[in-house]
């Protein structure tokens, strides 16, 4: 998974590894046995890479994870009787757009192919444009 993620993104592996650490030493990632790698799932994946995308220290890696996994949008306060449709968080709806990449219909996957994610690294903040400019 780290290899990939330096070929296809361009993380070292080296900062990859240490957050990645971090992360699972704060129980946000799963950990593997000895020589056997983690099982990542989707949300795992996305934390790890909005992790990436956003936190530009070491020490602030498990702050910046927390943080996507609290963000509503646009800063909303969604109650408890919100309709399903609106993620809870960044990090949720990150997890949906993957799923839908992984999986959806044609037309869908190209919507998401379409989009533009924008970390600003250093800050926790998460700009999506979609095809449609919203």
């Amino acid at each position: 998974m780290l290899d990939a993620i330096e070929t296809h993104i361009g993380f070292p592996r080296s900062r990859t590894n240490g957050i990645s650490r971090r992360l699972q030493e704060a129980g946000q990632l799963p950990v593997g046995a000895p020589g056997v790698a983690p099982e990542l799932g989707q949300r795992d994946v996305c934390t790890l890479l909005s992790t990436l995308m956003s936190a530009p220290k070491l020490h602030e890696a498990v702050d910046h994870a927390r943080a996507y996994s609290a963000m509503t949008p646009g800063g909303a306060m969604l109650s408890a009787d919100a309709p399903d449709s609106i993620p809870r968080s960044a990090l949720e709806y990150l997890e949906v757009k993957s799923e839908i990449a992984i999986g959806g219909a044609s037309d869908a996957v190209e919507d998401v192919r379409g989009h533009r994610f924008e970390f600003v690294h250093g800050w926790r903040e998460l700009s999506v444009h979609t095809p449609e400019g919203m």
